[in-house]
């Protein structure tokens, strides 16, 4: 699997089954190792998205009989790992094949107690106020006046509205850390991450959505989550960094990636969570987000338990943004998840001149495009926003805030 680099642009637009499972690619975990052996390792996707996990919508009273019947169908054990929304995750003990997989899927959704079972796929992170640094900022606003192209005019915006105070937008990502252009308009989030093997905070959800990194093959970790939060709203007209789109919503931070991403059933609970619905493992948002934001995916179609989870969101009143992603590849044809889902509003990255960004997703389902620059070597094409200094774990020091380009 390709390491997905963050699109922190697509945020631009907050203004505004198992037969799924069996029809997907198959991650084969016959090199991976079991996750409980990670601790203290850096480890590379394929370590963590290579486990076989199923995610199973059933009644509690029918979960030991069917995980009898996926053992006998797999011929290894099958643990539960996580309760989610509905259901709970079952993981094997031992890597299977296809066919002892799709066999295990099988046999679960014969349970007339069983809504529906499928893969536990794996997503990744998708890359004129007195701020210091807004003159760097052509995402925001044609910096000069002589690329009319440029940024998303920002400013005649602000003419109309600066935001509201009553709003609360949420980030689902990687988490959040501390920084002076944006702890003040940041609302308490959680932590959604349930596999202590991925969190590096040595537990699973909890009320602490500190981003503790994501550094994978590696690679640096990305820190996506507060550059992406800093993009939809870091503190504007107060002097310093940059200026956010929105001067006046509440943000929050909700942690569903960690070491090299995260799981969908993971995600799924992470959006429930956002609107104020009950999940468990951790106690109900009380302020719940109208406007949700998803920088972030994998390849392959929206899965039950995704769709599920968006559909309840709109229900509850929230609108949801998702990345297309950065694979270059007409969505049409190649699916590209949680932005493949209905009831999303699919954004796609464009460069400083207004054209399609040559690493964007595409197609039809593609609803808004927004800055996401070139990903040249020249920082005059990248999008810059909040960041933290560290490089696999968080800069704790108070010089570990600041800036960087994507």
């Amino acid at each position: 699997m390709t390491r997905q680099r963050p699109i922190g642009w697509a945020t631009v637009a907050v203004f505004l089954t198992a037969a799924l499972l069996l029809g997907g690619s198959w991650l084969a975990c016959a090199e991976a190792p079991r996750l409980g052996s990670l601790a203290g390792s850096t480890p590379n996707v394929d370590d963590v998205s290579g486990v076989d996990r199923v995610v199973i919508a059933v009644k509690d009273n029918a979960v030991g009989q069917v995980l009898n019947d996926m053992e006998g169908a797999a011929g290894t054990t099958a643990t539960v790992v996580a309760r989610v929304s509905g259901g709970v995750v079952v993981e094997f003990g031992d890597c299977v094949g296809p066919v002892e997989f799709d066999a295990a899927v099988v046999a679960a959704v014969l349970s007339d107690d069983v809504e529906f079972a499928e893969r536990d796929e794996w997503r990744e992170p998708v890359l004129a106020p007195n701020d210091l640094l807004y003159s760097s900022m052509w995402s925001l606003d044609s910096i000069d006046g002589a690329n009319p192209a440029e940024g998303i005019g920002v400013e005649s915006a602000w003419g109309v509205t600066t935001g509201s105070s009553d709003v609360t937008i949420a980030v689902i990502d990687t988490g959040i850390l501390p920084h002076p252009d944006i702890t003040a308009r940041l609302s308490p989030g959680a932590d959604l991450v349930s596999s202590p093997s991925i969190s590096q905070d040595g537990d699973g959800r909890d009320g602490d959505n500190t981003d503790e990194g994501d550094a994978c093959g590696g690679e640096p970790s990305t820190w996506h989550g507060l550059h992406v939060s800093g993009t939809i709203g870091a503190a504007t007209d107060n002097g310093i960094g940059i200026a956010g789109i929105d001067q006046r919503a509440h943000e929050l931070a909700v942690r569903a990636l960690g070491t090299c991403g995260g799981w969908v059933s993971d995600i799924a609970d992470a959006i429930r969570w956002a609107v104020g619905l009950p999940v468990p493992g951790v106690a109900t948002n009380p302020a719940p987000a109208k406007v949700l934001n998803l920088s972030l995916g994998g390849s392959g179609s929206c899965s039950a338990i995704e769709q599920s989870a968006i559909d309840a969101a709109v229900g509850a009143g929230a609108v949801v943004v998702a990345a297309a992603g950065n694979n270059a590849v007409d969505l049409d044809s190649a699916p590209f998840s949680p932005v493949s889902c209905n009831n999303v509003i699919a954004v796609a990255a464009a460069t400083r001149f207004g054209d399609r960004a040559d690493y964007s997703n595409f197609g039809s389902i593609v609803d808004i495009s927004a800055p996401g620059g070139l990903k040249l070597t020249s920082k005059d094409e990248e999008i810059i926003s909040l960041s933290n200094a560290g490089t696999t774990t968080p800069d704790r020091s108070g010089a570990g805030w600041t800036y960087s380009y994507k």
